[in-house]
């Protein structure tokens, strides 16, 4: 047993009732597809065996959506491990007797703004109220409930708003996300570039400071080299999407364009022979990194370290189709 705490992100499904246009995801998808509850119970128990303590983490697709949901919880409580997941919020009342039963540590919902008009512009009427009917419920029910916003064009001058809807709902902490261009936010012109990343990243910070709730901003933001090693590469965590694969990384699942940079297939893999591929893989990306850098072949894209890793590891091809794009220089990559 390896005696350190390994995180598990599962997509049960990637099936989804909203349909976002920032989302990494992507609205694009051709087929629905599920995990196998066999093949979920499997990887656990490999897990419990190599790690100490393991902790699951359910993402999309909407978790809620996924008819596995339900079982998959039972699962992790016969097996007394802990959970929580991520969630637009509109199925939340309708599982209410399940979390209640075994309760996550916590659960996050996601916004795409802090007002209606902002919001469901993105995900649809009457998706903003129930966002909040969700917290309101779990929170009501003594359910650790936190929140999220992706910050785009749309939502960048409604951050004052989030943090004073986080204080007023009670939310334990309230998270920004800048997120990785897509497609569909490149055509509709929606991503903030990256020196208004740099100005929104000062203004959480002020934010922060002023706030009786926890805000915080995820990973990924300006970060120059030398920087520590992200959760993923550091092997705190890993992800295993709705096919049994383990990618590279969770943000470059079913991202983007190219081929998806895979670890394993724990369908006819053991979890400790991807783990094990998975420290030489990032060893050597690491180690790759440094060279890079040394060699001067680098541009101020890869002081964003998402960014830069999902361009090198090819998925972010799409956007040489967009040359006069505030990130265009994900397309290629730096001489």
């Amino acid at each position: 047993m390896i005696t350190r705490p390994l995180n598990i992100g599962f997509e049960l499904s990637n099936l989804c009732n909203l349909h976002c246009t920032h989302c990494i995801r992507g609205s694009h998808q051709k087929t629905l597809e599920h995990l196998d509850l066999s093949l979920f119970t499997r990887i656990l128990d490999q897990a419990n065996t190599l790690f100490n303590p393991v902790a699951v983490v359910f993402t999309g697709g909407e978790p809620l959506a996924s008819a596995l949901f339900p079982q998959a919880v039972e699962h992790l409580a016969r097996r007394g491990m802990r959970y929580r997941f991520v969630t637009n919020g509109w199925l939340i009342p309708r599982h209410l007797p399940l979390l209640l039963r075994h309760k996550p540590m916590f659960v996050r919902i996601s916004l795409s703004g802090a007002s209606e008009r902002t919001h469901d512009t993105q995900r649809g009427k009457s998706s903003f109220r129930r966002a909040l009917v969700g917290a309101a419920v779990l929170l009501s029910k003594g359910i650790r409930a936190e929140m999220s916003m992706v910050v785009t064009r749309d939502s960048r001058f409604e951050l004052a708003d989030a943090v004073r809807l986080a204080n007023e709902i009670g939310v334990a902490e309230f998270h920004f996300i800048l997120p990785q261009p897509t497609p569909e936010t490149a055509l509709d012109g929606s991503d903030l570039s990256p020196s208004e990343w740099n100005t929104v990243t000062r203004e959480i910070h002020v934010l922060a400071a002023q706030s009786a709730v926890p805000i915080g901003l995820d990973y990924g933001t300006f970060a120059p080299h030398p920087r520590p090693a992200c959760n993923t590469m550091a092997q705190r965590q890993i992800y295993v999407d709705a096919r049994g694969r383990v990618p590279f990384c969770c943000q470059l699942s079913r991202y983007g364009t190219g081929p998806e940079p895979i670890l394993g297939d724990l369908n006819s893999e053991s979890l400790a022979t991807v783990f094990a591929r998975g420290e030489t893989t990032y060893s050597d990306f690491a180690a790759e990194t440094s060279r890079l850098y040394q060699i001067g072949q680098r541009d101020a894209v890869d002081d964003y370290p998402c960014m830069s890793c999902a361009r090198r590891n090819g998925r972010t091809a799409f956007m040489a189709d967009f040359p006069t794009h505030a990130w265009a220089a994900l397309g290629h990559l730096p001489a």
